[in-house]
């Protein structure tokens, strides 16, 4: 019953526009970005005197800095680092309107008449979200690749694809999949619990921002809050390069400006488990029970 239900979820959730348009939005302004920033990165340097000319060393410092994060393999790191920064309200925005629209379909409730626990049937919707958030992040870092190749290519000649340590890469992807689970399982939290689309969205994007907010205070426990933990993954994206980083470049244009007490990357994955673990285990109990047939 599991796998019946994880099958007939994804072929729902991928006829859904929705998705794809989501997906599409996230493409075009990455690609408008890489492309933006190399074309800077090729223009030539201001010359001249006045009030409004920008200094010669500093424009020398943000084309170096263009360069690199238009380029293999650095363009890939500050991908990695940017993904998360963009993708958590596209995961509120797909998670809230496919379980939301489970309960206007009453889907939910013909799978339970015909016998599939309620625990099953929320773990096979997740799993199957899981899917389509893996793919949120890694069509982008095909085609960011692909572009950034291209880019490596018209500026250096080749590209040395082994400067990139693939284990790392892989280990990248998961870190990234990882630090979106816990907004897909408050998003599911909310989305049960209202049946709602719009209050998901909502209540998702007001969490974001207050978790940041009280981040950014200081405040006693906020480190083990979501965006915090996150950011005690960054260092796996800085390891996703065997070259080392030249010195005239600047990192903190490619990576987070995160504290320097940063959570190490292992606890920070089994924090953000644990918050996707209760979370999930929060809807399922409310899922339990509810009445499907309001």
């Amino acid at each position: 019953m599991f796998f019946d239900a994880f099958t007939a979820d994804r072929m729902k959730i991928f006829k859904r526009a929705l998705v794809w348009v989501c997906v599409g939005l996230l493409l075009a302004f990455l690609v408008f970005d890489l492309v933006f920033t190399f074309n800077f990165a090729q223009s030539p340097i201001e010359r001249g005197e006045g009030e409004f000319v920008i200094p010669q060393e500093i424009q020398e410092q943000a084309k170096l800095d263009a360069r690199m994060q238009s380029t293999w393999p650095w363009s890939i790191v500050g991908l990695f680092g940017f993904l998360y920064q963009i993708s958590w309200l596209l995961v509120f925005v797909i998670v809230a309107s496919v379980v939301a629209q489970e309960y206007t379909w009453r889907s939910l409730h013909l799978w339970v008449s015909q016998g599939i626990s309620r625990s099953l049937l929320l773990v096979s919707k997740f799993a199957m979200l899981i899917v389509v958030i893996l793919l949120v992040v890694i069509i982008p870092i095909i085609v960011n690749g692909a572009l950034s190749a291209f880019f490596t290519i018209q500026l250096e000649g080749s590209i040395d694809l082994s400067s990139i340590h693939y284990g790392n890469f892989l280990l990248g992807i998961g870190a990234i999949l990882l630090s979106l689970l816990p907004y897909a399982a408050l998003g599911y939290l909310l989305a049960v619990v209202s049946k709602s689309t719009f209050v998901p969205i909502g209540a998702g994007v007001a969490f974001f921002f207050l978790e940041n907010v009280l981040v950014s205070k200081q405040l006693p426990l906020t480190q083990y809050l979501p965006c915090n933990l996150v950011n005690g993954l960054s260092s796996i994206y800085a390891s996703i390069p065997k070259i080392a980083l030249d010195p005239i470049y600047n990192p903190n244009a490619l990576l987070m400006n995160a504290p320097p007490d940063l959570i190490q990357p292992e606890w920070a994955a089994i924090g953000l488990l644990l918050w996707t673990l209760v979370l999930l285990g929060m809807a399922l109990v409310i899922f339990r029970r509810q009445d499907l047939t309001e």
